[in-house]
């Protein structure tokens, strides 16, 4: 029988192995089909469940009359409105009397405090009034609600402040005048996105540079499965006395471990794709918990490279890990060295999440290139800044070493130490 005859009737072997194992194939797809999403629908339950609790308190209770520019601020009205407009964000309000009351109460994030003064300080020409908030450290609900509360204070702040422009304008005989000119004579214009090489894009091309960074992060859920079946192909094989049927067979020990790492690289991609699944669902999830609404648009490019690397990036993990699995005597043992290799693997992928490879500096990003996981990442951030040299580049010495890893490997292989499991 010709040799690559002998390898499709390996790999035949594997796959139909493979298709028998539904909990493997279910549990491959939909970890991370179902994690990611898992995690947006979480946040998003609970932060429209989460209460978030907030005191107003009024020691101003004044209403003031500028007579320069006759306008008047109460500090009860903008109370009313405070409240109002949060309770429209679905946040709970209440009025307190006392700061200390408030403070004693454990159960408010935040408390906004309109000072004594307020009313008069705000009509003023020569003095800014200020409103106080106090918020509980380390609470991230109230850290939101502070936001919601600074941007609606600066919209009242824009509201009166047009009224004082527009009495002064009044005074000095001003006919015809912009508010904008005075009150913000210099302002940022128009932000044009453009691509690598200068051409104008729209705003996709930013958010296909976040999915990129959840696809760089989702290589994490994709090596375990791959590892996994390896380990039960080796030691599962061995414990059901399996594995003397392969190594008698006229099948050499390179044609049995390259198909079984072919087919474990190949439930990999079937992972990867689920991933991609996973994180739009994620996205869109995401996005609504924001309270925005986007319509995404997936790469097929982009598409093609994360699938290609996942491949390439699996096949060199597992050709890492395979021939010290091969020599330990049990699952324990051999998840555990599996696992030291994938961890690494998931430190690049948690680092390249949040760090644009291609942008650090040649004395770093060089010396990192001598590890293959940084080149799976150098392919998809590679391909977001337009360095289309830097994509082939990547996915050349990846293909390179998933291929010597493998070689290596499986020369490190003996059919003796596979039997007897012994170093």
């Amino acid at each position: 029988m010709m040799r690559n005859e002998m390898i499709k009737v390996i790999l035949w072997k594997e796959l139909k192995e493979l298709s028998r194992d539904k909990k493997t194939l279910l549990t491959t797809f939909l970890l991370p089909l179902i994690s990611l999403p898992l995690i947006g629908l979480l946040t998003f339950t609970l932060m429209t469940q989460q209460p978030v609790n907030i005191a107003v308190i009024d020691e101003d209770s004044t209403s003031y009359t500028s007579p320069v520019l006759n306008i008047t601020v109460s500090s009860s009205k903008l109370v009313e409105d405070v409240r109002e407009y949060l309770a429209r964000s679905g946040l709970n309000v209440y009025q307190y009397s006392n700061r200390e009351y408030a403070l004693r109460n454990s159960s408010i994030d935040l408390i906004i405090i309109i000072p004594k003064g307020f009313s008069e300080n705000a009509t003023s020409i020569d003095r800014v009034a200020s409103i106080e908030i106090i918020r509980r450290a380390n609470v991230r609900a109230a850290e939101q609600a502070e936001g919601l509360v600074r941007g609606y204070i600066g919209y009242l702040s824009s509201q009166l402040s047009r009224e004082k422009l527009d009495s002064l304008a009044k005074l000095a005989g001003l006919e015809t005048f912009d508010v904008n000119a005075l009150r913000d004579p210099v302002v940022v214009g128009t932000v044009t996105l453009v691509s690598p090489i200068g051409s104008t894009v729209g705003a996709e091309e930013e958010l296909k540079s976040i999915i990129a960074r959840l696809l760089v992060l989702s290589f994490s859920f994709v090596v375990t499965p791959a590892s996994s079946y390896v380990i039960d192909g080796i030691i599962g094989e061995r414990e059901r006395k399996t594995i003397e049927m392969l190594l008698t067979s006229p099948a050499s020990i390179t044609e049995i471990f390259s198909s079984k790492l072919l087919v474990a690289s190949f439930l990999g991609v079937l992972a990867s794709l689920a991933d991609l699944g996973g994180i739009l669902a994620y996205f869109i999830l995401l996005i609504m918990a924001l309270g925005g609404s986007i319509f995404i648009v997936m790469d097929p490019v982009l598409i093609f490279l994360h699938i290609a690397t996942t491949f390439l990036t699996i096949l060199v993990s597992i050709s890492i890990a395979t021939p010290f699995i091969a020599r330990t005597r049990g699952l324990r043992s051999a998840s555990n060295i599996a696992g030291i290799v994938t961890s690494l693997g998931v430190i690049f992928f948690i680092v390249g999440w949040m760090i644009d490879f291609p942008k650090l500096p040649a004395s770093i990003l060089y010396p990192l290139m001598l590890i293959p996981y940084t080149h799976s990442i150098l392919v998809i951030q590679g391909y977001i800044y337009g360095r289309m040299s830097m994509v082939t580049v990547s996915l050349t010495v990846l293909l390179l070493a998933s291929l010597i890893s493998m070689i290596i490997s499986i020369r490190f292989l003996d059919k003796e130490k596979l039997l007897l499991a012994e170093y």
